[in-house]
């Protein structure tokens, strides 16, 4: 552009134009009408312009063109008004190159008041901006919020992170607006802690939630630490917070599986004993407690290793029944049902109750005859109370059968400790065509189905 040349008086003495010449920035004077009256020899450093080019408004050629029209307005606003400003722009240096610089002015007035115009400097902080964008994009890359606060404790500064999880603007968040995000039952031991390790004068750390832009709240751990001045003074305060609600999630749910892995234990063990003390009254020789203890022991077996495969969240019936069946698969076995779903507790005991079916129907009924066929049902019925499940055992083609005259453990198993466990009925018969067993349960949907696992009728 074509800078207005104006001849002004001298504005800078002799003697202190000397002292202005060998300053590092460059120092300007302007009359009222906003026209530059002197520049020392920094502005040769800076900008190549000498002083006769950068007079009146010749100054402005040295300025980015993108930048111009924005500078000058600020500078003759404040001329206008009588006012200190400050403003950053590049300034083309003497390479040609764009550098970043401040600029800032204040208002001269003569005794009687009258307003002389500005003086004011130029300082190169192309260096600082490049340091600080570095900074910026450092912090904006890790993937935790970063922040800075005064020593009183006031933030001057987030990263983007925070700015995209909580939809918080800087000048909503900025210098305590960060606070509203905590939630309601942290933000008093945030605050606490906040104002105890700033009394201290140590760094902190501790958990607590922060509000997400769509209402959630998530873990994070929060660190602070004071920066010091070479006197030991605390200048500022650096601080982190890392989202730890996934990991906090998985402390909770190993602690829950350890809790739950003592209980299941206790309660196999109480189970193998009570196994063990049942059969033992019901066995007249150690080879015959020897037999039948391993068939249990292996019964319990399956059912721990189907419960193991869904992470102990139960197992599906139709699996219980096709591993307890497994040997005689084929058309001897006919079992069909829906898809229904077990708690532990009730697939640890469905399994023992069909693999004492399957074992007696093996040595004595159905399965023990070529012929011999074994019906199986199970279905969800609905009753008054809730829904149930009915599970029918019948066989075909085996021995023919008589009630026994003595009840012996498989029977007291079956009839007793069955409907006791599943809290329902069962009913055991011995007709003459095979044994038929009826087992009626209340429906317990498990807390959690495990993932692939649909419970459907």
């Amino acid at each position: 552009m074509t800078a207005v040349k104006p001849k002004p008086k001298a504005a800078v003495s002799d003697p202190m134009r000397e002292i202005l010449d060998h300053a590092p920035a460059m120092i300007w004077v302007t009359t009222p009408d906003g026209q530059c009256t002197y520049v020392n020899r920094a502005c040769f450093r800076l900008t190549g312009l000498s002083e006769a080019e950068a007079l009146g408004f010749g100054w402005l050629d040295a300025i980015h063109p993108d930048d111009r029209a924005g500078t000058l307005k600020t500078y003759l606003d404040a001329n206008a008004a009588r006012a200190p400003f400050q403003s950053e722009y590049r300034l083309r240096s003497m390479s040609g190159d764009y550098r970043w610089a401040i600029a800032a002015g204040n208002p001269r007035f003569a005794e009687d008041g009258a307003f002389l115009g500005h003086v004011g400097s130029v300082v190169d902080i192309h260096d600082r901006q490049v340091t600080e964008a570095r900074f910026r994009a450092l912090t904006n890359c890790v993937p935790a919020f970063v922040w800075f606060a005064s020593p009183d404790g006031d933030l001057h500064y987030l990263n983007d992170r925070w700015y995209e999880y909580s939809g918080q603007t800087a000048q909503e968040a900025l210098p305590n607006g960060w606070a509203e995000t905590v939630h309601p039952e942290d933000v008093d031991a945030v605050i606490a802690a906040w104002d105890d390790t700033r009394a201290r004068g140590e760094g902190y750390q501790m958990e607590c939630r922060f509000r997400r832009r769509d209402g959630v709240y998530r873990w994070y751990m929060v660190r602070a630490d004071p920066m010091h001045t070479a006197s030991g003074a605390i200048e500022a305060w650096i601080g982190t917070s890392i989202d730890i609600h996934d990991l906090k999630g998985a402390e909770e749910r190993q602690a829950l599986l350890i809790n739950e892995l003592n209980h299941r234990v206790k309660n196999t063990l109480a189970t193998v004993q009570g196994l063990a003390s049942q059969i033992l009254r019901a066995s007249p020789s150690p080879e015959h407690f020897q037999e039948g203890f391993e068939d249990r022991l292996i019964s319990l077996a399956q059912a721990h290793d189907l419960h193991t495969a869904s992470s102990w969240g139960g197992a599906r019936l139709g699996d219980l029944v096709a591993r307890a069946v497994a040997p005689w698969r084929g058309e001897r076995i006919d079992a069909q049902g829906g898809d229904v779903w077990l708690d532990p507790p009730q697939a640890v005991s469905i399994s023992m109750a069909l693999h004492e079916l399957a074992t007696n129907a093996a040595k004595y009924g159905a399965l023990s005859k070529v012929v011999g066929k074994v019906l199986i049902r199970w279905t969800r019925v609905s009753s008054g109370s809730g829904e149930l499940v009915r599970l029918r055992w019948e066989e075909h083609g085996g021995p023919s059968v008589s009630p026994p005259k003595r009840r012996g453990f498989g029977s007291r198993l079956l009839e007793r400790g069955l409907g006791r466990e599943l809290q329902g009925t069962v009913v055991l018969e011995f007709p003459p065509e095979g044994v038929q067993c009826t087992v009626t349960f209340p429906m317990r949907l498990p807390a959690t189905v495990p993932a692939g696992e649909p419970i459907s009728s």
